[in-house]
């Protein structure tokens, strides 16, 4: 068999680009003479042509590495999770405003697997040992983009009351220009504990709404699993009630307490 394999330049592992076209059946399409060759083999040759016209270019434009998943070694893993949640946010956004059946339930499950992403990032990034400056900026930056267009889609819905949306963003804005500014001063900071309780504690207050608003589209399942009432209203409407609050405050303590951690590199320049 032809072995068509690359090697990752960060985390030395090697993807096997011809086991891939022979699980979706194009290897064994392209193995025998040219009467054998149809449009898939056609299919799976203009992309290895593409990908090796793409990684001269890169190359020669002085990039040292390609993206594992499409184009080589230009970009790790945890990397390309990180702006596939970007990607996820833009579809996210589009679905939560399209008018559209099981809108509700489709936008719970992009975002789900967008918070994914967040999960496997980080844990890939530390066990292969993969974790790069562009990851510790982008990876927060992320989290913000997705839970913060969440939060203010939800103004526009009725979801959720709009002061609470203010100290969020507010929040967010603050330390994404205290990490701008430590950047100036070739300093990176990584998120903190705080910060990752916070970010847990907002996808859970956003999930926990997107469920409130979706269960009634899951038929009797649905209201069986969160139907049942405590004081005249369904049990995760309380439940999302407390984790808006849970976020807010959250939020609020992460963000001073980062601030008060760095705040040599703000205090230096007032």
């Amino acid at each position: 068999m032809m072995s068509r394999s690359i090697r990752h330049s960060e985390g030395k592992k090697k993807y096997n680009w011809w086991r891939i076209y022979n699980v979706v059946g194009f290897g064994d399409r392209c193995q025998g003479g040219s009467s054998s060759r149809g449009p898939a083999c056609l299919l799976a040759s203009c992309f290895l042509q593409a990908r090796k016209i793409f990684r001269s270019l890169l190359k020669r434009h002085g990039f040292a590495c390609g993206v594992p998943l499409f184009f080589g070694t230009w970009m790790n893993v945890p990397n390309q999770l990180t702006i596939s949640r970007f990607v996820l946010t833009a579809i996210f956004l589009m679905v939560v405003f399209a008018e559209i059946p099981f809108g509700e339930t489709i936008s719970l499950a992009i975002f789900v697997a967008a918070s994914l992403t967040d999960y496997f990032d980080g844990k890939i990034a530390r066990r292969d040992k993969l974790v790069t400056n562009f990851g510790i900026l982008m990876d927060p930056l992320a989290d913000k983009v997705l839970t913060c267009s969440a939060f203010i889609a939800f103004v526009e819905l009725g979801f959720v009351s709009a002061w609470m949306v203010v100290i969020i963003v507010a929040r967010e804005l603050a330390i994404t220009g205290l990490r701008l500014l430590a950047a100036s001063k070739n300093v990176v900071l990584a998120a903190e504990r705080y910060g990752k309780h916070k970010t847990i504690s907002q996808i859970t207050a956003i999930i926990s709404i997107l469920t409130f608003a979706s269960y009634p589209q899951w038929g009797s399942v649905g209201e069986l699993v969160f139907g049942w009432q405590i004081a005249e209203e369904s049990w995760v409407y309380w439940f999302t009630e407390f984790a808006k609050w849970v976020a807010v405050l959250l939020t609020l303590y992460s963000g001073a307490v980062y601030l008060w951690r760095n705040q040599d590199l703000y205090l230096d320049d007032v």
